[in-house]
């Protein structure tokens, strides 16, 4: 058996060329006996009579010369599956990235803060003073005593102060920290639209094209009246 016989038959068992174009090759090398033991051996089965050879020829000489109305080499794909099918593929994976990107800002959008507690500091400046005030009320240092209250007073009320000054500090950054989340989320959720829609409009094209190559593969085995030879050739090899 001639290598390049099976190497044709190889490729109409794989459906990478159709059957007329692969015998009438195989015809050329004066190979298309070995061409037909090379199909039925990948197929499993017989599939192809060698004493039909003169038949099969005459069909895809017909196929070839136009009776589904264009040449076989007009019947290869428009478009390059292989770097659709990666383009695809490209476009899931940055659709997982895009959702998990989203998935992590919404997180951080609703994660709380730790914020400071207005009065925690004036209460212990409060026990502090107490504290010094009864040893001076003990001693009988009373004056010095009530001063001590007077400044403690004081202290508390404006320390108060302090912490609702950093308190809305805090809340206005949490503020602005949810804000930006949100705004990157929403950027996110747009190129993840755009993402799907390109990859809706992708899949319908990879469908089209299979498609395209089913109907031609199988329309190149079609008589000019419309008779399909395929009833008795089968050339699906599948």
């Amino acid at each position: 058996m001639k290598s390049s016989a099976f190497n044709l038959a190889f490729k109409v068992h794989r459906n990478e060329i159709p059957f007329a174009e692969g015998i009438l090759k195989a015809n050329a090398e004066g190979a298309a006996e070995d061409f037909l033991d090379a199909l039925n051996s990948l197929a499993g089965e017989i599939r192809y009579d060698p004493a039909q050879l003169p038949d099969l020829l005459a069909q895809a000489q017909g196929a070839a010369g136009g009776a589904a109305g264009q040449p076989l080499q007009e019947l290869k794909p428009s478009v390059d599956l292989s770097a659709l099918f990666e383009e695809l593929n490209n476009l899931h994976k940055k659709k997982r990235d895009l959702e998990e990107g989203i998935a992590t800002l919404k997180t951080m959008a609703a994660q709380r803060y730790p914020m400071i507690v207005p009065g925690v500091n004036s209460v212990l400046l409060l026990i502090t003073f107490a504290v010094f005030v009864m040893i001076l009320f003990t001693m009988q240092l009373a004056i010095l005593g009530l001063i001590f209250i007077l400044v403690g007073l004081v202290g508390a009320g404006l320390l108060y102060m302090k912490d609702m000054k950093v308190l809305q500090k805090q809340r206005a950054e949490a503020e602005r920290r949810r804000a930006k989340h949100e705004a990157e989320i929403a950027k996110l959720q747009a190129l993840l639209e755009e993402n799907e829609e390109l990859t809706a409009t992708k899949e319908a094209e990879l469908k089209a094209a299979q498609q395209a190559i089913i109907t031609a593969r199988q329309g190149v085995f079609w008589s000019a009246d419309g008779s399909p030879e395929a009833s008795r050739l089968d050339i699906r090899n599948e």
